[in-house]
């Protein structure tokens, strides 16, 4: 992705588009493994695909099973576009998974630095940036529309029901406050449990060991100043451990 020369030349940040959607997950505090393509999917109950541009053989297949058994799968513009030659799918992207997702993806459309558009979604707006997909319904529901330009109308946000899962496409990259919003109903709905219950705290995180017996809960404050999390306060870049019997 790095090397081609189609979409932008500067400023593409392909390796920051998937650090925003993995840092707007953890920042609801649940536990996420980084996984490749030839992981096994059924261990999981959702699967966030932020810009998979290629599909390695046999990749389509899994998504479709995966959704289909009642998994949970959210892909973004400029996925599914080539293969493991970096060969162009003679098809409207994602490859092999349009009835999946119930769209099909015509154009990534690139934006100015400057230029943004909008989208609301549960009643709040929220920004677009860099990268806009043109979607073509095909079956799916609409969950959010652009508000501005030529777009304006069009799908930014759709998901369409798959045997027994779900599958979300995202058709624009938006900022983290939307990712978390997002994935803060997408965990609810699939009923992921937090490793501790609250909503995000600016900069504190929290993550999870388990042994046979105990949990260890760590509260991680990333700030000089002090912060309140589950009843616990944390100083200024003070890192706390719980234990927990299981």
């Amino acid at each position: 992705m790095d090397e081609q020369k189609s979409l932008r030349n500067v400023n593409r940040d392909f390796e920051q588009v998937i650090m925003e959607h993995y840092e707007a997950v953890i920042q609801n505090y649940v536990s996420v493994d980084v996984i490749a393509q030839t992981a096994d999917f059924s261990r999981y109950k959702v699967i966030i695909a932020p810009m998979l541009y290629m599909f390695l053989p046999g990749t389509a297949d899994k998504i479709r099973i995966f959704i289909k058994n009642g998994g949970t799968f959210i892909i973004t513009f400029y996925s599914g576009m080539v293969n493991e030659n970096d060969l162009a799918f003679e098809c409207f992207p994602p490859f092999a998974l349009n009835d999946v997702f119930g769209i099909k993806a015509e154009e990534t459309d690139s934006l100015e630095d400057s230029d943004e558009n909008s989208f609301n979604w549960e009643g709040k707006t929220y920004k677009v940036k860099r990268y806009c997909d043109l979607v073509q319904l095909y079956g799916a529901e609409v969950m959010a529309v652009y508000e501005q330009d030529f777009y304006a109308g069009l799908p930014v946000l759709t998901k369409n029901e798959y045997g027994s899962g779900m599958a979300y496409y995202m058709a624009a990259r938006s900022d983290v406050d939307f990712l978390r919003d997002f994935y803060a109903r997408v965990l609810c709905d699939t009923e992921i449990s937090q490793i501790v219950k609250s909503e995000y705290v600016k900069d504190v995180m929290v993550k999870e060991r388990c042994d046979k017996e105990k949990q260890y809960v760590f509260l991680m404050n990333f700030s000089r100043d002090s912060r309140e999390i589950c009843g616990e306060t944390l100083k200024g870049y003070e890192v706390k451990i719980l234990e927990k019997y299981l």
